[in-house]
């Protein structure tokens, strides 16, 4: 039971990550929110955020 729960807690803090970053997996993030890039591609190309 406790093994269970600390796989989810990791496997939800995977995907929280992969969702800032690289705004992926497109299956989790919001419609309105799919064409922009990842907090880490906007860094890279030097697109301002905002």
């Amino acid at each position: 039971m406790c093994a269970a729960a600390l796989l989810l807690t990791l496997l939800n803090l995977l995907i929280e990550v992969a969702m800032v970053l690289f705004n992926a997996p497109k299956f989790v993030v919001s419609p309105h929110m799919g064409a922009d890039p990842g907090a880490l591609t906007r860094d890279r190309h030097g697109i301002p955020r905002g």
